[in-house]
């Protein structure tokens, strides 16, 4: 599970596809009409609507033309807690939060809420002489087995005290899987580095065949030989040329392969010191700073992210987000490796505690060292009527069974599997096949996953002003997080509680079977609507109605 998602890590966290890629997988209801999909479908199919378009899209584009077409909107903040955010994307101009009680760059702490010009948000992995930022950090594991190895390494159970028992059990499974990822780290990097290597070989061999220094398919198509070496060579070289690969992307890729597994996987070096806050201490705040935007090219998941959410819609421009009343409150809090705990629940009470309606966590792990801030946090986020919405995991696994109970985090139901922060909305992924409905990489599960939503073949923002197609449960987290920020901008007195219930109760259920993969590794047909709390899919169309006669109710108490 976790070289998977560490996987997902080292290809900026989302899967990307050519738009030929992405018209040969969109297709119609077949259960209604079958034809081709356009232009417009391939690039908004997951706005589309069931009913009129035969698409598993959202029902946006409807709820917009048809219920909202004359109503006022009130701006709505999300705050995106994710990786570093481009503050400076054409299609972002004016969707970023501003901290209106702070004073650019006056070194003051002028709304005295811990953290100096705090303008646009805030950057808690920002450092005192690097203040842009890490970009790696440690895997969670990695600081588990840093922290318990001294006192368990090469012992067995019958060697442990009752009262340290849980912690070694943890150590073990931390240890196993520190194991495994460092394993395949060093294995691709041997296997990226060893390709280099002999294309520059095969290709410098190959030029004393050719009389120029340019090899093209056509050229090596015109070297007469019956060499068997030099006709490897040649073969070798019409799949690279094939695939258009560029030198300097595949030495880059080793490069980040190799600091992935150097500050990882680092038992010895913790990079995230140099932050220079008490990591033990969740009262030590303020630490970090408040630059936003340095390092979007190495990390670039929080730009798509927000530009699913609020990029400007009917600008002509990059992509159309959920809502343009959405207003993006940016937090940096995570990069290559695992995000800490402490990070994570002082994004979240920072985002509570400076005017979010709605938080949008798009990143999981495995393992938590320091749990109880999370849930402390979340807690604090639903006493102050505040929404969470996060991403079920990319893994293929069904989060309720005991093998994968409570090992992915951040979630809302205890040991006892019942269900204790209610604000937590966590959301599996679809394709944009009706055949195919479940993507085949996303978490699952009854208890632990609530619905889902579109989440692959979506049109995202790149640093840059660039956009490409990416996907994952990262995608599908903020459909359902813009959902309930397009609701809470036309009904801003609905409570955080009751917009849940509404997106979970107005979803679609769709009668469909899914291959599933059981515990002891066989596959079992099941219900689509088993695999998620709901059993159903966000419907933006559904929810703005529900939201309607909810918001009716509601005045006619007061």
């Amino acid at each position: 599970m976790k070289q998977y998602l560490f996987t997902l890590l080292l290809f900026s966290f989302f899967n990307t596809y050519s738009q030929d890629n992405l018209l040969n997988q969109i297709i119609h209801n077949p259960l209604s009409k079958n034809a081709p999909p356009t232009d417009y479908e391939s690039d908004h199919w997951y706005y589309l609507d069931y009913e009129k378009d035969t698409i598993l899209g959202i029902s946006l584009e409807r709820a917009y033309a048809e219920l909202l077409k004359n109503k006022e909107s009130r701006p709505v903040v999300i705050a995106v807690l994710d990786t570093d955010f481009d503050m400076s994307h054409t299609d972002m101009q004016g969707q970023f939060w501003t901290n209106s009680d702070e004073i650019p760059d006056n070194g003051i702490d002028d709304d005295e809420n811990g953290y100096i010009d705090d303008i646009h948000g805030w950057n808690f992995l920002g450092t005192p002489d690097h203040r842009n930022g890490l970009k790696f950090i440690r895997m969670e594991e990695t600081r588990i087995v840093a922290k318990y190895a001294q006192q368990f390494k090469n012992k067995d159970s019958s060697q442990i005290k009752a009262k340290d028992r849980i912690v070694y059990q943890t150590y073990c499974k931390a240890k196993a899987s520190y194991d495994s990822v460092a394993a395949s780290l060093t294995r691709k990097i041997k296997k990226s580095a060893d390709y280099i290597k002999e294309k520059s070989e095969v290709t410098k061999r190959l030029h004393s065949h050719i009389a120029d220094t340019v090899l093209t398919i056509e050229k090596l198509d015109a070297i007469q030989t019956k060499d068997s070496l030099v006709l490897k060579d040649i073969k070798f070289a019409k799949k690279y040329l094939k695939k258009g690969e560029d030198d300097q992307k595949l030495l880059d890729y080793l490069e980040f392969k190799k600091k992935s597994l150097e500050i990882c996987m680092n038992l010895i070096e913790d990079s995230r010191k140099q932050v220079g806050d008490d990591q033990q201490n969740i009262k030590d705040i303020g630490y970090g700073s408040n630059t936003l935007g340095e390092n979007v090219d190495d990390l670039s998941h929080g730009t798509k992210v927000a530009g699913i959410l609020s990029a400007l819609r009917n600008n002509g421009k990059g992509i159309d987000g959920i809502s343009n009343a959405i207003k993006i409150m940016p937090l940096y809090f995570s990069a290559v490796g695992d995000y800490t705990d402490k990070d994570l629940a002082l994004a979240i009470r920072y985002a509570v505690d400076n005017g979010a309606h709605i938080i949008n966590i798009s990143h999981a792990k495995d393992f938590s060292m320091q749990e109880t801030w999370v849930d402390e946090a979340l807690l604090y986020a639903n006493e102050k009527n505040v929404l969470v919405v996060a991403s079920a995991g990319n893994e293929n696994i069904n989060l309720d069974q005991e093998k994968s109970f409570d090992d992915h985090y951040p979630d809302d139901i205890n040991e006892q599997g019942e269900e204790f922060i209610p604000n937590l909305i966590k959301v599996g992924a679809i394709n944009p096949q009706a055949n195919d409905i479940k993507w085949e990489s996303s978490n699952y599960g009854k208890s632990f996953v609530d619905l889902f939503a579109p989440g692959m073949f979506i049109k995202v923002l790149y640093p840059n002003d660039k956009t490409n197609y990416g996907g994952g449960t990262s995608c599908a987290a903020p459909m359902v997080a813009g959902v309930a920020g397009l609701i809470k901008s036309y009904y801003p007195n609905l409570s955080a509680m009751e917009i849940k219930n509404i997106i979970l109760d107005s979803g679609i259920s769709y009668t469909i079977d899914v291959e599933v993969e059981q515990e002891d590794g066989s596959k079992k047909t099941i219900p689509f609507s088993e695999l998620s709390k709901s059993g159903k899919v966000v419907n933006a169309y559904n929810a703005i109605l529900m939201a309607e006669e909810v918001a009716k109710a509601k005045g006619k108490t007061k």
